[in-house]
C-alpha cells in the first residue's frame, strides 16, 4: 500500500521547483528553495520500502536509465525538434546546447535534477545496505553529520577550482553525488527514527540554518541566500530543506486528510505518481509563455503540463492494453513514458 504522505510531499516538491523556474519575488524564492533536496529525501524514503535487494546490480542499473535518462532524451527530442520547426527563434539552440541537455549537464538548464536523481540511484543499493546493517540511529545520524562536515571542507576549499574546465564537469559529478547521497540516506532512515530523533534532526538543522545565516550576514559580504550555496549543494542549502521537510513531514497526515476533504486527492496523487513528465512538460510551457505576472505564468504552466501528462497517460494505457503488444514491450513503454 502506497503511502499518500510520500505522493504528498512528492507533490509539493515538485510544485515549488515549477515555482522558481516562474522567477518569483525574492522572499517566495527563498522560501520554497526547499524542493530538490525533499524530492531526493522522499525518493530515500521510497526507496527503503520498494528496493528489491535480490536484483543484480547492472539489471538495478539498467532499470533506473530506463526511468530517468530515457524520459529526458524522449522529451528533449520532441522539444527540440518543437523549438527548430514550430517555434523557430524562441530560445538559442545549438548542436552543444542540445548535446550537453542529452548529457544532463547544462544544455537548456532544466535537466539537471534528472542527472542528481541519476547519481544518487547509482550509490542507493549501497546506501541501503549501510542502513540495513546499522542499527543504532544514534550512530547513523553521528555517521551522516560527520560525513557532511568533511563534505563541507572539501566543498569549500575546492571552490576556486570548479569554475571552468575538466575540474568543472568533474564537480558535477563528485560534488552533487557525494552531498545528494547524504540528503537520501536521511530519507532511508526516516521510518525507524524514534520521535526525539526526528526533533532532535529538527533542531540540528534548524540551529545550522540560523547560525550560517548570522554569520555570514554579521561577519562576511557573502550572499545570506540559501539559492547561492545550490551549486554545488552547501549545508546551508540543505540545513533549510531539512528543517522544512522535518515540518512538513510531522504535519503530512493532516495535510492528506485535508486534501482528500477537498476532493484535491485525486490531482495531486496523480501529479506526484508522474513527476517526471510533469516536470519535463513543465519545461515547454515555461518556453513559450510570455513572462506575465509570475503567478500567472505558474498556474498556465503546471495546469498545462498536468493535462498534456494525463493525456499521455491515457493514451499510454491504450497501447499497451492491446493484446497483441508483447508483455515486455508493454512494461518498457509504461516505464519510459508514465511516472
Amino acid at each position: 500500500m502506497r503511502d499518500k504522505r510520500i505522493d504528498l510531499l512528492r507533490f509539493i516538491g515538485l510544485s515549488m521547483i515549477i515555482l522558481a523556474h516562474v522567477e518569483p519575488p525574492d522572499l517566495i524564492m527563498q522560501i520554497r528553495n526547499f524542493d530538490v533536496p525533499i524530492m531526493v529525501i522522499i525518493s530515500g524514503i521510497s526507496f527503503s520500502i520498494s528496493f528489491k535487494n535480490k536484483e543484480t546490480f547492472s539489471l538495478y542499473v539498467w532499470k533506473r536509465f530506463k526511468r530517468l535518462v530515457l524520459p529526458v532524451w524522449a522529451f528533449l527530442s520532441i522539444f527540440f525538434l518543437l523549438m527548430t520547426h514550430v517555434f523557430p527563434h524562441t530560445i538559442d539552440l545549438s548542436l552543444k546546447i542540445m548535446a550537453k541537455s542529452y548529457l544532463l549537464t547544462d544544455g537548456i538548464g532544466y535537466v539537471w535534477i534528472i542527472r542528481v536523481f541519476l547519481l544518487v540511484a547509482l550509490v542507493s543499493p549501497l546506501l541501503y545496505h549501510w542502513n540495513q546493517k546499522e542499527k543504532s540511529n544514534t550512530r547513523y545520524l553521528l555517521t551522516l553529520a560527520i560525513l557532511a562536515i568533511a563534505y563541507e571542507v572539501f566543498r569549500y576549499y575546492s571552490l576556486p577550482y570548479i569554475h571552468g574546465g575538466k575540474l568543472r564537469l568533474i564537480s558535477l559529478v563528485s560534488h552533487y553525488v557525494l552531498a545528494y547521497s547524504l540528503i537520501f540516506a536521511l530519507g532511508l532512515r526516516i521510518y525507524q527514527f524514534k520521535k526525539p530523533e526526528l526533533i532532535a534532526t529538527f533542531l540540528v538543522a534548524i540551529a545550522t540554518f540560523v547560525i550560517t545565516r548570522w554569520y555570514l550576514g554579521s561577519y562576511t559580504d557573502s550572499s545570506i541566500s540559501t539559492q547561492d550555496y545550490k551549486y554545488p549543494p552547501s549545508f546551508y542549502y540543505f540545513s533549510y530543506s531539512i528543517f522544512v521537510f522535518a515540518i512538513l513531514w510531522s504535519i503530512s497526515d493532516k495535510i492528506v486528510s485535508f486534501v482528500e476533504s477537498i476532493k484535491l486527492s485525486g490531482v495531486v496523487f496523480f501529479v506526484a505518481q508522474n513527476s517526471i513528465w510533469v516536470y519535463l512538460w513543465h519545461i515547454l510551457f515555461i518556453t513559450l509563455l510570455p513572462d506575465n505576472h509570475y503567478l500567472e505564468k505558474y498556474l498556465l504552466t503546471y495546469i498545462s503540463a498536468g493535462i498534456i501528462t494525463y493525456l499521455q497517460t491515457r493514451i499510454v494505457n491504450l497501447i499497451i492494453n492491446k493484446e497483441s503488444l508483447p508483455n515486455g514491450m508493454k512494461k518498457n513503454i509504461r516505464m519510459v513514458f508514465t511516472g
